[in-house]
């Protein structure tokens, strides 16, 4: 163990001791959720569309959100989105 790691070790709380869900990267992990999306997408046109139509929704809320100028979105938009 380095030093930097440590005292960020002895610093900082474990996720579980916070009450927080804690976030793992590893490897079989990680396979494991990309092969969902990529297996729930495939109903929905492939993960090409996929990340098209979410390209598209953030586009949505940049332009409703622009819109407002900064105000509270009306519900009705919100709704639309």
């Amino acid at each position: 163990m380095s030093l930097l790691q440590a005292v960020t070790s002895a610093l900082a709380p474990l996720p579980d001791e916070l009450g927080r869900p804690r976030l793992d990267l590893s490897g079989p992990r990680l396979t494991q959720a990309f092969e969902t999306l990529l297996s729930g997408s495939e109903s929905l046109g492939g993960i090409e569309r996929y990340v098209e139509a979410l390209s598209l929704k953030h586009k949505l809320f940049q332009e409703a959100f622009r819109d407002c100028e900064g105000r509270t979105l009306e519900l009705t938009t919100f709704k639309a989105l």
